[in-house]
């Protein structure tokens, strides 16, 4: 059985048997395989992506309760507010925490 990522191409140059001689050019070699290497993930992961997806969900919330909140219960601003908290929470909680955390101002 062989692995799924060896590949041998067929060889379009078909070598002439030694019985049949036939005149013109020398035949060519027939091809070697190649070994394609499967993608190897990385042994050791690094946590950065979860780390930042979870600070996004948490700014996102954070942000929807002061939208929410402080637009007198529109839940449109509160979405505003979550997306603002989700795509930049390094400025969107710090902002939002400086306006009062869902106080009206």
């Amino acid at each position: 059985m062989t692995d799924p990522w060896i590949y041998s191409p067929p060889n379009p140059y078909p070598v002439a048997s030694r019985r049949t001689a036939m005149p013109g050019p020398t035949p060519v070699p027939t091809l070697r395989t190649r070994v394609i290497e499967p993608a190897r993930q990385a042994q050791s992961r690094s946590p950065f992506p979860m780390v930042s997806f979870t600070v996004a969900l948490i700014g996102a919330a954070i942000c929807a309760y002061h939208g929410y909140k402080r637009n007198s219960g529109n839940p449109a601003w509160g979405i505003v507010w979550g997306g603002a908290g989700f795509w930049c929470p390094v400025v969107a909680v710090p902002f939002a925490l400086s306006q009062g955390l869902g106080k009206k101002g």
